[in-house]
């Protein structure tokens, strides 16, 4: 199975999914190699499934992104045009700052490909470098979410490592 130009495997941690085969770019950007930095040539990140999205969820998708501006939420016309009660949807643009990342997966389209994101995806938009390994379920409806963190939480809830260093920094710098 492809999905855009990627191959997509069995998924590792859960049956009936498929995950992207992650191969490390051979051109990396400064970004990517700060968030490769640690990781082994052989070592994958994990959390690479992929969404099982219904036909009419892809078909949807596709459109959206056809149609509506990338890099902002979709109009209250928009939303009403694709029958959408979300308030907060965006389609990322490939060239710009991602808008926040949230505990809810469903709240960014990828840019090119008509599906949510991974877990790994939202993490790098979040500064996680490859070799944190998210544990537990990828999503869980409401009442359970008191009894466990699923992956997608996981990642929404978390203050970005890399600002968390930077606050660290100045924080260290202004006590000298």
């Amino acid at each position: 199975m492809e999905v855009g130009k990627r191959k997509l495997i069995d998924s590792v941690d859960t049956n009936g999914f498929k995950q992207i085969n992650y191969r490390q770019p051979k051109k990396m950007t400064s970004f990517q190699t700060l968030m490769r930095q640690d990781v082994t040539d052989t070592q994958k990140p994990n959390s690479l499934r992929m969404a099982n999205h219904r036909e009419a969820t892809k078909i949807k998708f596709i459109k959206v992104l056809k149609t509506c501006p990338k890099g902002r939420a979709l109009s209250k016309e928009d939303r009403e045009r694709f029958n959408m009660k979300k308030q907060c949807f965006t389609p990322l643009h490939p060239n710009q700052i991602a808008k926040t990342v949230t505990t809810l997966p469903d709240d960014l389209l990828h840019y090119s490909e008509p599906r949510i994101l991974t877990v790994r995806e939202n993490a790098r938009l979040q500064s996680f470098p490859d070799w944190f390994d998210f544990q537990g379920k990828y999503t869980t409806g409401g009442a359970r979410r008191k009894e466990e963190c699923p992956r997608y939480t996981q990642v929404g809830n978390a203050v970005p490592p890399l600002m968390a260093e930077a606050l660290g920094t100045l924080i260290l710098s202004i006590g000298k």
